[in-house]
């Protein structure tokens, strides 16, 4: 934050890795983050969470669709990301990996959704952020719903977002 020259504090928005990322950032710099809202966020790796990493590489190997999709993000780097990306997640050494021990250094908020459908975590994600996080955390498992929340369901995260942001003003 300093780098960019921010000096107030932030709320962060993550979703999937980036969602994890936001939660390991809070958890560091509590005096910086004053709320996190997170989608799909990634606390430990299950079963689902291999399987559909798995589907996800076959997937991209025959869509030619989806690797020009992610090449607009990604560019002439986007098998290499993906490459390692799949393969960080599915890589034995890495399968118990998880962050449980960081989320009881969040001393803000958060608000955890995930869709009910996710094929890369259970809803097993949104119980460790309502144990471990601080009470004021709030946690919603998202009907029709896979592991996209803001663009599946957009009308429930956008409700969800803003009652929260509103009872945060009221605590701030």
């Amino acid at each position: 934050l300093k780098i960019l020259k921010i000096n107030k504090p932030i709320i962060l928005f993550g979703h999937s890795d980036g969602g994890t990322m936001a939660l390991l950032y809070a958890s560091m710099y509590q005096q910086d983050t004053i709320a996190i809202i997170s989608e799909a966020h990634h606390i430990i790796i299950e079963d689902i969470t291999i399987s559909g990493i798995v589907a996800t590489k076959k997937y991209y190997e025959k869509n030619i669709r989806f690797r020009k999709a992610l090449e607009k993000y990604h560019g002439e780097k986007t098998d290499e990301m993906f490459n390692f990306w799949a393969t960080m997640w599915t890589n034995p050494n890495n399968r118990y990996a998880n962050i449980t021990s960081y989320l009881t250094q969040i001393k803000c908020p958060v608000l955890a959704m995930q869709g009910v459908d996710d094929n890369y975590g259970s809803e097993t994600q949104l119980k460790y952020i309502k144990k471990y996080c601080s009470e004021s955390s709030e946690i919603y498992f998202i009907e029709n719903c896979r592991h996209i929340p803001h663009h599946e369901n957009r009308p429930k995260v956008l409700e969800y977002s803003k009652k929260y942001l509103q009872k945060l003003d009221t605590i701030t």
